[in-house]
């Protein structure tokens, strides 16, 4: 099945589900908007995303330009990241970087969100 979630990356974006075996292809969908300068996403853009793929339990995930497929654990993981970088950044704005202390992907996705302010 074709599913239409939008996002940041592209307001066109889709996933692929396939329910018999709980797999989702997520492409680009959860990847920032590279046509801005620089890269951004947007608070808003996440959220309804989120919103979006929250129809999904997934037992497989795998994202467009990770050679690596997801179980259940590290997709909700990645989505737990994503609703925190959100959280972090409309509470603390600039210092939203500080609080994510040296986890390195939630600092460059706070940087994204940042941008996208």
């Amino acid at each position: 099945e074709l599913r239409w979630v939008g996002g940041d990356h592209a307001d066109d974006s889709i996933v692929i589900w396939e329910p018999e075996d709980r797999v989702l292809f997520l492409g680009d969908a959860l990847y920032q908007c590279l046509w801005g300068d620089p890269a951004y996403l947007t608070i808003a853009g996440t959220r309804a995303l989120l919103e979006r793929l929250a129809q999904f339990d997934p037992v497989y995930a795998l994202e467009g330009h990770d050679e690596n497929v997801a179980d259940a654990a590290t997709y909700a993981s990645r989505l737990s990241e994503l609703h925190a970088a959100c959280r972090l950044v409309e509470e603390l704005g600039d210092d939203a970087v500080a609080a994510a202390g040296e986890d390195t992907d939630l600092v460059e996705t706070i940087g994204h969100l940042l941008a996208g302010r």
